[in-house]
């Protein structure tokens, strides 16, 4: 947990760049993008499932966008992330990654919510990360 807290005061006292939350709880694949959005200047928080995400938050972890795999171990899932999101942080905009699961899967509700499914490539990550922050910023 240390390491969480760690996490946790660096994206805080972060100076103008934007913090990323990557939820998924495939070590590998959590190492590999956060260390790709770290290279691309972003500061980046790492969590292992969507509880622990929302733990953050509520403990006053400001973050700009959320990456998350849908399947994720726990109480909530990518999809409960996005719903808890959207009612408690609807300004955090929200990329989605599945390798289990098609748009057409996401509730009818919450299909405005990026998808992008796996294997991707880490670059398109960083690219769909930038219109989300943008977007985010011309937000009220």
């Amino acid at each position: 947990m240390d390491e969480v807290n760690d996490n946790l005061s660096g994206a805080q006292q972060a100076g103008g760049k934007a913090a990323i939350l990557v939820v998924e709880d495939e070590a590998l694949i959590r190492m590999v993008i956060a260390d790709q959005l770290r290279d691309s200047g972003y500061d980046v928080v790492e969590t292992r499932s969507a509880d622990e995400a929302v733990a953050l938050m509520e403990k006053g972890l400001h973050v700009d966008v959320v990456f998350s795999d849908v399947n994720l171990p726990g109480r909530l899932n990518g999809i409960g992330l996005v719903r808890w999101l959207r009612s408690q942080r609807p300004q955090i905009p929200v990329l989605l990654t599945s390798g289990a699961i098609s748009m057409q899967d996401i509730p009818a509700d919450l299909r405005d919510t990026e998808l992008l499914l796996k294997p991707y490539d880490v670059d398109e990550v960083v690219r769909r990360i930038g219109p989300a922050l943008a977007g985010a910023a011309a937000s009220p």
